[in-house]
């Protein structure tokens, strides 16, 4: 309860009061902490640059977008990769169906929508990973937002020269559900908006 009260403060003083800020029980906050980190481990064992670095996240959103997330029933309905260490000012790229699928040139895929701008909460939340928060959890209009930093580790200083250990390189932004599960048929569980 403690740790409610105070993710509610902490959300309030960067500007997102009571309204945008979702408060997570104490046994939410674990695992939406685990599924960010397994996120970022995907994304930053893959390889390549920028879009391309997303693909090998795919098997993370099918994990998540039919299995809960914590005790409460969530799941992931949605990803978007927020790029800051290579964009000024930062941008946003929506997630495709069923994760990060992009064409890369490849003519039978769909070219990919380029990133936009960010909206004002989006930037709220940049501004409190800057200062050290591990996560920021906003209510939408249907569910809620979870945004989690990507921090330069040792293995990303090759490519990120100028950064150093912890810098804020990204943000992970996840649409969060409810799992959906039809009765009398658990195979075919989705995750409802």
């Amino acid at each position: 309860m403690f740790r409610t009260f105070v993710l509610g403060l902490a959300l309030a003083g960067i500007g997102l009061g009571p309204s945008a800020a979702f408060a997570e029980t104490d046994r939410d906050l674990p695992a939406l902490q685990a599924m960010h980190a397994d996120f970022v481990k995907a994304f930053v064992d893959s390889e390549g640059f920028g879009k391309r670095r997303i693909s090998p996240m795919m098997a993370q959103m099918h994990r998540y977008r039919f299995d809960t997330v914590g005790d409460s029933g969530q799941c992931v309905y949605d990803v978007q990769l927020i790029g800051i260490a290579r964009h000024d000012p930062p941008v946003a790229y929506a997630s495709r169906f069923m994760g990060f699928q992009h064409s890369d040139g490849d003519s039978a895929l769909p070219m990919a929508p380029p990133g936009r701008g960010l909206s004002r909460s989006e930037r709220q939340a940049l501004e409190a990973l800057t200062k050290g928060q591990t996560l920021v959890v906003q209510k939408e209009a249907q569910g809620k937002r979870v945004i989690g930093p990507i921090r330069a580790q040792p293995e990303c200083l090759a490519c990120h020269k100028d950064k150093q250990e912890g810098d804020l390189l990204g943000a992970l932004s996840y649409g969060m559900g409810l799992l959906e599960m039809p009765q009398g048929n658990p195979e075919r569980r989705f995750c409802r908006r």
